[in-house]
């Protein structure tokens, strides 16, 4: 009985030390690429329709554009172009301006530019 709970409790032990070390590096991985870069996260469905939220955070005050393009490179949406301070800012699209298919959505900071490619369902 005594070496099944001996068991038991290294068991809980090494599970407890896994799942710190993932969360760890999850965290410190995600410092490492926000702390002096804007971040774009992703949006919260795989196919947009309508207005969506663009979420960013920024590190400094800076300018940022967002447009919605054909993969070309022709702009079909100019979303915004505008200045924002520190920290994390939402800020509503519409991608009902373009038809349904496959896009680029490049979004333009001060030092910056990132490129997604999107769905678009209207």
């Amino acid at each position: 009985m005594e070496s099944l709970e001996r068991y038991l409790l290294i068991s809980a032990i090494v599970l407890f030390v896994f799942v710190f070390y993932r969360w760890l590096l999850k965290f410190l991985r995600r410092k490492d690429l926000t702390g002096n870069y804007p971040y774009l996260h992703p949006f919260s469905k795989p196919i947009l329709s309508g207005r969506e939220v663009l979420v960013f955070e920024l590190p400094n005050s800076t300018r940022v554009s967002a447009q919605i393009r054909a993969l070309n490179g022709d702009v079909v949406v100019a979303c915004f172009d505008e200045e924002f301070k520190s920290g994390k800012h939402q800020k509503q699209i519409d991608t009902s301006k373009a038809k349904s298919g496959t896009y680029e959505l490049k979004i333009t900071f001060s030092n910056q530019v990132t490129t997604r490619r999107i769905e678009i369902e209207n």
